[in-house]
């Protein structure tokens, strides 16, 4: 195929897999093909329409508990999550939405109070932010729980470009938080690279390596990791391969079926790998 198209291996590669992923989509392959749209936004929309038919045909249980203390609800946290007792969580670690407009705001404001109730003193809420919405989200933790420090998830290949700004996004911001002294438990790098980007369960999801590999640094086998807003699941698995219990919840059923299915043995320990790896580079003191 490279040779026919006179391109390289790698593109040719490249393209059988936009193929793969394409079929079945006709109305998106007219206009990649029609000039309209270029490959990587073809790949987006592609994957926002099949989990949109998932989300359409989903229906889990309201709560399910898949064992070695996994317990995944379907729900707003501020309902569903009420019974998580008070100081009781060792970290959360969530990736909220990241709209800017008031409602979705405000969600920062309830997550800052949720953390601050179930938190253990000196425990940390770890929450990946839209560039966008930085600054709203620690105005909006501040009150609530002490600033810890920043970090980043680099993203590999094609960047979003904001025009406004005309800056292209080549990371996603972390924030830091802690309830009330943070006493350090391990060294960690506050930007954690992954090898690309992994949204086949959900459209925003998070790689698992550079979730796993905080929530290790933070939580020790057996403590509780709590993340108010499932998406794809990835901080159930991670928790579940790290042996961490785990109490978390999402609103949409179609991200709740995922992180079942996930944590239902579709992933296995090798997924570890990738921050494993970045673990036995770090050099610190």
């Amino acid at each position: 195929l490279a040779a026919e198209l006179g391109v390289t291996t790698r593109t040719a590669q490249r393209r059988l897999r936009l193929s793969d992923k394409l079929a079945g989509h006709p109305e998106i392959v007219r206009l990649l093909d029609g000039g309209e749209i270029d490959g990587h936004r073809a790949e987006v929309l592609a994957r926002q329409r099949v989990f949109e038919e998932r989300r359409r045909n989903a229906n889990p249980p309201e709560r399910t508990e898949v064992g070695n203390g996994i317990d995944v609800r379907l729900g707003r946290f501020e309902d569903v999550l009420s019974d998580v007792g008070d100081g009781s969580v060792d970290l959360v670690l969530t990736d909220p939405p990241w709209q800017w407009d008031e409602a979705t705001l405000l969600l920062w404001d309830a997550l800052g109070a949720f953390a601050r109730r179930v938190l253990r003193p000196g425990g940390v809420l770890m929450a990946y932010s839209g560039s966008g919405c930085l600054s709203e989200a620690v105005l909006r933790l501040c009150p609530h729980l002490d600033f810890l420090w920043s970090g980043s998830l680099p993203l590999p290949g094609r960047h979003s470009e904001i025009r406004s700004v005309m800056a292209r996004d080549a990371s996603t911001p972390i924030l830091f938080f802690s309830k009330g002294r943070y006493e350090p438990r391990h060294w960690f790098l506050n930007a954690v690279a992954s090898p690309g980007p992994d949204k086949d369960a959900h459209p925003w999801q998070k790689p698992l390596g550079n979730v796993a590999y905080y929530l290790e640094r933070f939580s020790e086998p057996g403590e509780l990791i709590c993340d108010p807003f499932l998406g794809g699941g990835t901080t159930a698995v991670a928790a579940q391969l790290a042996g961490r219990r785990f109490v978390g919840c999402d609103i949409d059923p179609g991200a709740v079926e995922v992180t079942l299915e996930r944590l239902q043995g579709k992933e296995g320990s090798g997924a570890m790998k990738g921050h494993l790896e970045q673990r036995e580079e770090e050099s610190c003191g």
